[in-house]
């Protein structure tokens, strides 16, 4: 495996921890009516998605770069 595959998997899979822990943070936020709680919730939601898209990115050019070209 490469290194940018490798990479993009680490990527995928921290972003999708982030998610996980935003969803959770924003829960408890809104079940306490802490609403800044609500929002950095929110932003980690968003960080681990964009973490997982850069980490989809790198893993296609990963492939990429080992498919023969025409």
């Amino acid at each position: 495996m490469s290194d940018l595959h490798a990479k993009g998997t680490k990527n995928r899979v921290d972003g999708a921890v982030d998610q996980v822990k935003g969803t959770m943070r924003n829960a408890l936020g809104g079940l306490t009516g802490e609403t800044d709680e609500q929002l950095r919730g929110k932003g980690e939601e968003m960080r681990g998605r964009m973490k997982s898209a850069l980490g989809k990115a790198e893993q296609g050019m990963a492939n990429a770069a080992k498919k023969p070209m025409p």
